[in-house]
């Protein structure tokens, strides 16, 4: 008999989640993931989604780009997580009433995020335009 084994989950996923295992070499960990996502943000509010690198979020926390991949394996995963925190849980709302209602309220939550916060979502380099 072949053993079934649960998918996989993708690192950012599960890091966003709080299923990933962080790795525990090295020293004593001065960052945090949440933290590193929060700079990503407050990057790209201030100058759009092209704006967010790992040097750049590096930087803003004063570290060296490197140092953060202890933490966040990829920018892909970055940019992940930072769409996971701005989406968020649905709301108790949007997960009651039948399934217009319930998606008539996610994409209102949804709208709502983007209107306020738009430069996680706007592109403002010049390859955009």
């Amino acid at each position: 008999m072949v053993e079934q084994r649960e998918p996989e989950l993708p690192r950012g996923i599960a890091l966003a989640w709080g299923v990933a295992a962080a790795p525990q070499r090295g020293p004593k960990r001065e960052m945090s993931v949440e933290r590193i996502v929060d700079v990503a943000v407050e990057i790209a509010d201030a100058d759009g989604l092209s704006a967010v690198s790992m040097a750049a979020v590096a930087a803003k926390l004063g570290y060296t780009p490197m140092s953060l991949y202890r933490y966040v394996t990829a920018k892909d995963d970055l940019v992940l997580l930072m769409q996971e925190q701005a989406t968020g849980l649905p709301s108790e709302a949007s997960r009651e009433g039948t399934w217009r209602e319930r998606l008539e309220s996610l994409y209102a939550e949804q709208v709502s995020s983007y209107l306020a916060h738009p430069g996680r979502w706007r592109c403002r380099s010049v390859a955009c335009r």
